[in-house]
């Protein structure tokens, strides 16, 4: 029998090594459609990434991933701390012509979850329809928000009103010099307080926040009251007691002068290069000033704190305990939320 030898134009030889490692490579990236993190990839080729110097082998991974897309494969790496959180990696994965979206198992549920905790906070429609069109491919996640979307619209709509109600209330008590009772829900240790009060000016400060200048009759003085935070008022009978306005001083709306806790006075030294941040800090509020000392009174020592703890490259001296003691506590609760907060991450 004769034996006809039929060219094919090619010349079929066996694969080396590197022709090897990146076939497979490309066959597992394409399995796993959701990529690969280095380790894995170690994990699953021992054999071709098995060096005990890891950085020899993610230099030659990375070698094979610039000649595979040299060849035309489309292979994209990200960040990603799924695998281990304490240590973000890249996590390589063979892109593929479909633009939509896709989401891992954890993904999705971290998405779940932040719209859960959102839709308990405001009307849940937008949200009900943005989750539709996420998990409309897996409902394994998909937030359990409240099926009727519309109650939280209706409560909504009963809080304007209420606060509308609230409001014009107040604005007949200042015209009508008409005292009221108030259930005031305090800003430091949410406490309700009842207090009785003359009303005399309505402020608005920023955007949304209003304030009520008022006479408090238990305090025999002036003091704001924000309107968000009185949750209750009726109108007493009679007339105003006390018939003189507030000062300009009694006015001012800086933080340092939010009634929280009884006046303190402080005398505090700022270096002369920084004297220019402190008194835009304390813009309109009433203060004294000597040799780069400051003097003032303050009813709010958590703003002083605040300023401070902000800008904090200020050298600054005083010989108040009662600031020193504040401020400690201060810096204290603030590691303290931070560390709690580090237990959820």
């Amino acid at each position: 029998m004769i034996e006809e030898k039929i060219s094919l134009g090619i010349d079929p030889k066996s694969a080396n090594e590197t022709e090897s490692r990146q076939i497979e490579l490309v066959m597992n990236l394409l399995k796993n459609r959701g990529g690969l993190s280095f380790k894995k990839i170690c994990k699953i080729m021992p054999h071709f990434y098995g060096n005990e110097k890891l950085q020899s082998d993610e230099k030659k991974l990375q070698r094979d991933i610039e000649e595979l897309k040299e060849l035309g494969f489309s292979i994209k790496y990200y960040k990603s701390y799924l695998e281990n959180p304490s240590n973000i990696g890249n996590v390589y994965k063979i892109e593929s012509n479909n633009t939509e979206i896709q989401f891992s198992q954890e993904e999705l549920k971290f998405l779940s979850d932040l719209i859960f905790e959102k839709s308990q906070l405001q009307n849940s429609e937008v949200l009900f329809s943005i989750s539709q069109k996420i998990f409309s491919g897996d409902l394994t996640h998909f937030p359990k928000m409240k099926k009727d979307s519309m109650v939280e619209e209706v409560n909504l709509n009963d809080e304007k009103e209420a606060n509308k109600i609230k409001f014009n209330k107040i604005i007949q008590a200042i015209q009508n010099k008409v005292p009221l009772k108030i259930h005031y829900n305090k800003l430091v240790d949410k406490k309700i307080e009842v207090r009785e009060i003359e009303p005399l000016e309505i402020v608005k400060k920023g955007l949304v926040d209003f304030y009520i200048i008022a006479y408090d009759r238990e305090r025999k003085g002036f003091r704001k009251f924000i309107f968000q935070k009185i949750e209750k008022l009726t109108s007493l009978t009679g007339s105003f007691f006390h018939s003189r306005k507030p000062t300009n001083a009694e006015k001012n709306f800086h933080p340092l002068g939010f009634h929280v806790h009884e006046s303190i006075e402080l005398n505090i030294y700022i270096e002369p290069d920084y004297i220019w941040r402190f008194k835009d800090f304390l813009s309109d509020y009433p203060y004294k000033e000597e040799k780069s000392k400051f003097y003032f009174s303050t009813t709010n020592l958590q703003a002083l704190c605040g300023f401070f703890y902000s800008h904090s490259e200020i050298p600054v001296k005083t010989d108040s305990d009662k600031f020193i003691f504040e401020f400690k506590n201060y810096i204290s609760e603030i590691k303290k939320n931070y560390n709690n907060s580090e237990k959820f991450l």
